[in-house]
Order: structure tokens, then sequence, then C-alpha cells
């Protein structure tokens, strides 16, 4: 087995046809761990938009968000891990982004020949492996040149339904003729959309955007201009809408593009090929703008974000012989990579240029705000100047001329505020992530019952975070530091008897290689530290040594027993049992490292050298073969589910000598556990019917103070293949043959969460902060409902033009459940009345208030008369109500309650309304791929 498919080792074969998945040795079966695997003709079948979100089909897996479109990632958890936090490995390589713990680079399913996930006890040669073990192994040519295109979009069925998702991917692969056993393979996928994925009833709800200038108003003789405002999203007729069309489900500026390429040169040489080499590279680019909501009257707060990855990987095995009767070959694979993160208010020409790319696809690279005069990523420069309060820290400092207000009711409501008009200071975050990795191993098989293999890995990582304001030192977070992390792994495979035996051990030593104030807090502000810090470097080193701890190596010691007996010819079992080094992401062990309390909060949390978590797992299953054509898969599992949480700590004050602060830190939470039980059944019904299901239980204790929780996970595929040979001759037969029907179900119990007695405040659960709000019930008495999802794909073969074509259409959600994911913590539900009258009551008594002092209210108390609007102090204000009078209204130029009320509620519902705790509604897509 080649090194760039060592890590894929599953316990069996999850494709809608599982047994073609024997065939391929990428996908062969190993009975010691549990977990699943799919081959890239699977997936490529499956209607789904990122390969992560097939992995529902694996029990013990949970997907909440990410599972539609490409605007959110996957948030994949495994056994009751932090979601998105598996290990991930392509080719071999580690390539999860450190920083915060989560997959960087995207893969397209185009580019993937299997995908594997280990839920169970990993092998040594893996080293984080406690959150579950994703494994791809990339295509590479085969022995004839060949390549497919593809094209897929819901564009065609209209806006009530589609977000103006669009699919582009193409790929091509084959020999190079230049030598012998030499093969290419490339890939590449453009997945576009306008609008992101809306809760279930969006479509109705208007939003509205400026568009132009509607009149210049004098006020004191300066001259401004009131913009003229349309309708959007929402359902309305161009011919009521100043000519513009209303765009149903899609918002502005809210579109998300991915962009993924790959490739792969593998060369096969020595005596039958068991020698390989291979490169491999794939780079990844998400772009995408942010709906500007209540800052959409102020340009200059337009938003998005990018993330950009790229990676190259090397694979050599090379075979050295034998040694004492036994063959001895060597695995090398090297890797170099990087992730980047950036969000902020877009540069002014970015944002003019890239507010609604065709088909949601945008080639241009966002720009943002500040970055001309503030470059990042971070230096040690930049931190110097953090911890020394001088120097530039914010691109623009101290600048009020660029702090956001609104001076004028310009927004399609009226409202007072809320709605900035003016100004550029939003959040600018921008994380970069270097790593350079490299593993050898030894493989020996010194008789037939032994196989062993020792290896040493490594790896050294560059990290660098910024966040803060564009204007003031609010929020500003920074750091850089350079962690590295060394392995060596050694493991026997043995054979004793029919049983299979793993014994596996690995050390690890990780240095963070960073260093954190003694006091938290308490950097420039501690009395140690030397005010000519800012100029001098003598005094720079001494005061940084004075106040800052360097942080600590630690080592790990992870020891890994799997076994694996065959009780009967069709029953199986395996056990295991695994200890993992468990540490917390960059971002969360550095935050506010370099933060003083001059301009930040004891609330923190602050980072700190904190001891790393080791956790362990115990697995046992058993699989048999029903019948003929079904088996069933179970296991059982014991895990710690160790977390770093906040926690107030007390810690010496020095600028107090005597006094202890008590300051909110990340600490470790070693106690939290879950057991679980997962379960998969298999069942071919000859050559029409392949079925798959999988079931999740999980029962997990987090917290002494809290409950334990429980979950529960269903999942299935369905696939009805009709034979090409049925019917042969019949017009039945004719208009089925190549059909072909895919299916995925999905069902997963909702979150737990504390209902709180209703005061109006509005917080939403899961998510909302016990504390805001007095608790009504025992914490985490109450739960979500069930969400549900039943996913459709037809497709039809054909052929045309002498080339093979494929034609399908592609239904999401296609029973249009109504998914409930979030909810208010007061009412338990999507609606809260005295939410909405405390959210608005300050507007009625702010317009009240200024019609009567404009002399401007009629009698009854309540309505404004707008006809006078020269005799107002801000006659702006009155002439954007005129406006707002005529959208919710008759126009007669008297605002009365009645239209109040349908204006600030139509606020209330398009910012706090029932959809935004919903999930997607129904979705339809067109699609047809070429072979060429």
């Amino acid at each position: 087995m080649s090194s760039r498919r060592w890590l894929v080792a599953v316990v069996a074969a999850l494709t809608v046809r599982p047994a073609q998945a024997q065939t391929d040795s990428s996908a062969a079966r190993d009975s010691l761990a549990s977990g699943g695997v799919f081959r890239g003709t699977a997936l490529r079948r499956l209607p789904i938009d990122d390969p992560r979100q097939a992995f529902t089909l694996i029990p013990g897996v949970v997907l909440r968000d990410g599972d539609i479109g490409i605007a959110t990632s996957p948030d994949v958890s495994i056994r009751g891990g932090i979601p998105g936090q598996a290990s991930v490995y392509i080719d071999g390589a580690p390539v999860r982004f450190q920083t915060f713990g989560t997959q960087g680079i995207g893969l397209a399913a185009n580019a993937i020949a299997d995908a594997s996930l280990i839920t169970g006890v990993a092998p040594a040669g893996v080293a984080d492996a406690a959150g579950g073990v994703v494994a791809y192994v990339t295509r590479t040519g085969g022995d004839r040149l060949a390549g497919q295109i593809r094209w897929d979009s819901d564009e065609p069925f209209g806006n009530g339904v589609s977000v103006g998702y669009n699919r582009l991917e193409g790929s091509v692969g084959g020999p190079l003729p230049i030598a012998r056993n030499l093969a290419f393979f490339l890939s590449a996928t453009l997945q576009g959309q306008r609008s992101s994925y809306r809760g279930l009833g969006a479509a109705s709800v208007p939003t509205y955007v400026p568009a132009g200038v509607d009149t210049v108003v004098d006020v004191g003789g300066a001259f401004v201009g009131l913009p003229h405002i349309v309708q959007w999203s929402g359902e309305c007729s161009a011919a009521s809408n100043a000519g513009f069309e209303c765009q149903g489900l899609r918002r502005p500026m809210d579109w998300s593009t991915a962009r993924r390429v790959q490739g792969t040169v593998h060369y096969a040489y020595g005596a039958g090929g068991t020698s390989t080499f291979s490169i491999t590279g794939l780079g990844s680019d998400l772009q995408q703008r942010i709906f500007p909501g209540q800052a959409i009257m102020d340009p200059g707060l337009y938003g998005g974000g990018r993330a950009w990855s790229t990676i190259a990987i090397v694979n050599w095995r090379q075979q050295l012989g034998a040694f004492r009767g036994g063959p001895l070959a060597l695995d090398v694979n090297l890797s170099i990579g990087s992730d980047h993160q950036i969000s902020g208010p877009l540069a002014p020409e970015s944002d003019v240029a890239t507010r609604d790319p065709w088909l949601g696809i945008a080639f241009e690279t966002l720009h943002f705000t500040g970055l001309d005069v503030f470059p990042l990523p971070v230096t040690d420069q930049l931190v110097r100047n953090i911890r020394t309060n001088s120097g530039q820290r914010v691109p623009y400092p101290n600048r009020v001329d660029l702090a956001n207000g609104q001076p004028y009711r310009f927004n399609a409501y009226g409202m007072v505020s809320g709605w900035p008009t003016q100004g550029v200071n939003a959040l600018l975050t921008f994380v970069s992530e270097r790593r350079l990795q490299g593993r050898w191993g030894l493989d020996w098989r010194p008789n037939a019952t032994h196989r062993v293999t020792l290896g040493v890995d490594g790896e050294r990582t560059n990290v660098s975070a910024y966040q803060s304001s564009l204007i003031s030192q609010a929020f500003l977070d920074a750091f850089v530091a350079q962690p590295t992390r060394f392995g060596v792994f050694a493991s026997d495979r043995m054979a004793l008897g029919s049983a299979v035996l793993d014994v596996g051990v690995r050390y690890d030593r990780i240095s963070p290689k960073g260093e954190f104030p003694t006091t938290p807090g308490r950097i420039y502000s501690n009395p140690a530290w030397d005010p000519g810090a800012a100029t001098s470097d003598a005094l720079y080193r001494s005061s940084v040594a004075a106040v800052f701890t360097k942080t600590a190596s630690r080592g790990a010691l992870s020891p890994r027993i799997r076994f694996a007996y065959p009780v009967s010819s069709g029953t199986s079992v395996h056990l295991g049992y695994g200890r993992f080094v468990e540490p917390p992401s960059w971002a969360t062990y550095f935050q506010l490292s370099n933060a003083d309390f001059d301009y930040t909060s004891v609330n923190g949390p602050f980072g700190r050298d904190v001891k790393f978590a080791t956790a362990s797992q115990f697995d046992f299953g058993i699989q048999s073969a029903v019948g003929r054509d079904v088996v069933l898969d179970v296991a059982a599992y014991y895990k710690e589910l160790p977390l770093y949480v906040e926690r107030i700590k007390p810690f010496p004050d020095p600028l107090n000598v005597g006094d202890t602060m008590f300051v909110n830190a990340v600490t470790r939470q070693s106690e939290s556990h879950g057991f679980g039980l997962d379960a998969r059944l298999d069942w071919r019904a000859g050559a029409w019917l392949t079925a798959s299901t999988a079931y999740s239980l999980l029962r997990a204790h987090t917290d002494k103070t809290i409950p334990d929780g429980t979950t529960h996970a269903l999942a299935a595929a369905v696939a009805l293949r009709v034979p090409t040979d049925w019917g042969a001759g019949t017009f039945v037969g004719t208009l089925t043959r190549n059909l072909s029907v895919d299916l995925m179900l999905r069902a997963t119990s909702g979150l737990p969460y504390t209902r709180l007695i209703n005061t109006g405040l509005g917080t939403v659960a899961p998510g909302g902060v016990i504390g805001i709000g007095l608790a009504a019930e025992p914490i985490n008495s109450s739960r979500l409902p069930w969400t549900k999802r039943l996913d459709l794909r037809i497709t039809k073969g054909v052929r045309a033009g002498g080339r093979a074509w494929t034609v399908y259409a592609d239904l999401r959600n296609a029973l249009n459940f109504r998914n409930t994911i979030a909810l208010f913590a007061e009412t338990g539900g999507a609606a809260n009345d005295q939410h909405r009258v405390v959210a608005l009551s300050q507007e009625y008594l702010n317009l009240t208030n200024e019609a009567s002092s404009n002399g401007a209210l009629e009698p009854d108390g309540t309505t404004v008369n707008l006809t006078g609007c020269g005799t107002w102090a801000n006659s702006a204000n009155c002439v954007a109500l005129t406006r707002v009078e005529r959208r919710f209204g008759d126009g007669n130029g008297l605002y009365n309650l009645a239209e109040q009320d349908r204006a600030l509620n139509a606020y209330y519902d398009a910012f706090f309304g029932p959809y935004l705790f919903y999930g997607s509604g129904r979705t339809l897509r067109f699609g047809v791929e070429l072979e060429l």
C-alpha cells in the first residue's frame, strides 16, 4: 500500500454500492477501527455540495450547520467532538488549519478518489486523532486519457426557491507519454451562489437597498442627498418598484464563490511498479460578500471575507529489498502548506466592482479598507508596538472623522438610530498560517504474521492573527508564534491465527514557542515594564523578561491497541483502546496574549499556558452478515471529551501589590466524556436497489453543573439503478435505461437549551448566555425539535453526438420540512411579542418627540404631519419620513399610527422574523455532465 493511502483504514466501505468498494485497494477494509469510506464515484453521485456533507452517512457523525451550499462550511462532529475539529489528511499529509483546529483547504468531489473517516481508535502513525480522522486520497490518471465536464444550476426555477447557485467543474487525466508508468490528473471546480440560503418563508420578506439619489434637501444651508430606496428581496413588480425586479429569496451583496484546483503527477517504478513517487498540489479559495444588514445605507461598512489555502505534497515509497528475510520499504511524506483568512469592510473600488457577480462567481480578488496603510500579516514589530503602547497599532488611529454616525433617518423604515450612513469603523481580522511537515517511516514484514512500522514525524508552523477596530484599539488582539511538534511512533500488526492484533505507541513533544504575561492583561501597565522599551532594544528585552513567561514544551505518550477476531464465517468483532494528546487551537491558546487592561476588559477571555489535555477512547464493535445481502454493524464506545473553556481565575495584580485580580482565562476542563452507540445496516436487493442506514446515539457529560445531554442522529442513503438491459426493445425500457435515483435522508435531535423568564431581551437559543436573562427552569431542561432533511437526485444517461451525457435533477429538502434551528429562549418559539415591544418602543417615542418639537404632532398624539418639512429643524428627516409614509401608507403626508406600525414591524420582521429561526426550504437544480 503506497504511503499516500496509508491512512485509509476503515471498518467497512460505505458507498451506494458497498460491494464495489472492495475492488479498489484504496478502499480496502480494515476491521480494526470503527468508521467508513466513500469512493469518489459515490460522492459524485450524491446530492451534496461539499464532500463532508456525506459523512453523516457514517454512524457517529452529526452535522448541524453547512448542510447546503458553500456559504457555510460543514461542521461535522465525530462522536461528540468539537464540530469541525477532526484531524484531516490529504494524501497522507496533515492539512488542519491549526489556528482554529478546523479543515482549512477545501476539496471538490471531482478531485477525490476516496474519502475515509476513522471514528474509533486510529493507528499509532496518526498524531492528533482524538476528534476523529478524515483522510482524503486524490485521484490519479489511468492508462488512457479521459475527462469530464459538469454544470448545474438552480437559476431556471425562479427566485422564490433559487439563491442563484451555479457549479462548473472539469477534470482530465491519463498517461504522460514522456515515461512509462507516469500519469497525471487535473481538476478544477467553480461554485457560486448569489445569496446565502435562508430560512423557510424568507422569500416573502422584503429587503431594501439604496439606489442612487432621490432628491437633495437643504438642511440649514447644507445640501444633503436623500437616497432613493428600492425593494430588493421579497415579492414585487418592477412597475411598482422604480423599474427594479424583486429577487425573492436572494439578499443583496450576499454572494459566495468557491474555487478549487488539484493536480497530481504519479510515477511507478521498480519491480512490478511497487516503488512510487507522486507530487500533489491543491488550492482553494472562498470569497464572500456579507449582507450589510442595518449598515446597508453606509457603503463604507459593506463587508466581506476571503479564505484561501494551498498545499504541495510529496509522497515517496521506495522498496529497500529484504531485511532478515522480510521486505523492507521506506515511506516518506513531505508537505508545505498555508491557510489565510481575512474579513472586514471592503475598499470602495472593490465594493463597487463586486456587488453582484454573474452566476455568483467572482474572479476579482476582494480588497479591504485599511490594508493600504497597515500591512498584514502580523510582524514582531507590530507585537512590540502593541506591548509598548506606541507606534501604529490600528490602520487609522484616532481618526474620529471616520467614526460611524447616523445624522438622518435615511433608511427604509425611517428609524432614527441603528442605521449608520457614514464612517468605516468596523472590525478587521487577518489570520495567516504556514506549515512545513515531514514524516519518514519504515515498513517491514519479517514474516507472514507480522507487519512492523517505525517512524518519525514533525511539523513547524508559523501562525499569526490580528483583530481590531479600524480607528481604535477596541477589540485589539494580535499574536505571532512558531509552534513545533515532533513525534516518534512504532507499531506491530500481528496475525494470531485468524485474529489480528495491532499494538502501537507514539510519543509527541509539542512546543508552542510563545510567551504570556505572568498576570494576564498586565504588560505596559505592569510597573516592571520600562517606558523606554518602545525605543530601546535592550530595555524591551529586559521588560519582556520581567513581565512575560515563556511557554513550556509538553510531551505525551499515546498507546494504541486494536484487535479483531472473526467469530464465525459471517461475524467478526473488533475492539480498541487509544490515548491521544489534544492541545487547544492556537487561536484559543494565544488569544489576548499581548493585550493590556489599559484598553481591554478582565472579561477576556485570556489565553495562557495551560497543560494540554489527553483523551482516552474505548471502542467495541460487531459486524455480522445477517443474510446474503444484509450486513449489520454495531459499535459501542466510551470517549473523553476534553474542552478548553473560560473560567474566572485569581492572579496577583502587580499594579496594586498585595491585591488579587479575577480574570476570565482559558482553562482545561477534563471531566467531559461521552458514551455512545453506533449502528449501520447495509442492504442490497440485486442489481436494482442498495441502501445504507446509520444511527448514532451519544450521551455526553460536559460539566458537573449541567445535566447529561443525549443526541440521536439517523441517516440513510438509497440508490436505485435501472439495469441497462432491462426492458430491452420496449418503450419503457428505452425511457428508463441508464436511469438512477440517489436519495439521502437525515434526522437529528435538537440541541438542549434553558428557558428564560420573558423580559423582552430577545435571547436566542442555542448559544444564548445564561445570565443574560433569568432562568425559568433548570439548565438545559428544554430542547429544540428534531431537524429532518430529504435530498434527492434523479439521473439519466444518454448518448448524443457520439458522447456519453448525463442529465439530472437535484432536489434539496424535497418534502419542504420546516426545521427549527434556533428560537427565542424566553418563549421557546420563533416569536417573542415582548421583545418586539422592547425593540420598537424607543423608536415610537423618538418619532413622537421629534414631531412634537417641530410642531408636527397632530392632536391625537401619534400622527405626524409631514406636509411642512421646511419648518423642521432637521428637514432631511421630515423628507425621509414622507418616503416612509408613502412606502408603508397612503402617501397623504399624514404618518399615522397604523402606518408607523407597518413600517416598524416590517423592520422587526426583516431582522428578527420567524424565517431566521428556520432552516432552508425546498430548492431545485438542473445539471448536465459530459464524459470526454
